[in-house]
């Protein structure tokens, strides 16, 4: 049976924080590139960290406390208010994206977009 290294999962998760800020900095800057790289480093910590079996860990209620183990858990609860952020802002952009398109597709054909009257003047908000 491998020994837990409550240490390194401590690390990974504080990797993991430390990823899912810069998605998000990737995200609100609309660089794709940066996401995509970022990406597939969250997945690689994720996978060693299911690699650790943190759950069962958990479970073992013969194992003395882990001040390690205590502080990965919490770091690990404020990657999943992480993930959640980062999530809502890709529905939003998704949204906009798809409200853009929509405007796109469905806009000029349906009403045409007149901001001046017939003398030249610029239509006030309330005539339109």
């Amino acid at each position: 049976m491998a020994i837990f290294d409550a240490t390194l999962a401590k690390n990974l998760a504080t990797t993991l924080e430390e990823v899912l800020d810069a998605e998000f900095d990737a995200l609100k800057s609309s660089d794709m590139q940066s996401f995509e790289k970022i990406q597939k480093e969250k997945e690689l910590i994720i996978q060693d960290l299911n690699q650790l079996d943190l759950p069962a860990k958990l479970e073992t209620t013969d194992a003395p406390p882990n001040l390690a183990l205590d502080q990965t858990l919490e770091i690990l609860l404020h990657c999943k208010q992480k993930f959640q952020r980062n999530e809502l802002l890709v529905q939003k952009k998704l949204e906009s994206v798809k409200s853009a398109l929509h405007v796109l597709k469905t806009g000029s054909s349906q009403q045409p977009l007149e901001l001046y009257t017939k003398l030249g003047t610029l239509k006030s908000q309330k005539s339109r």
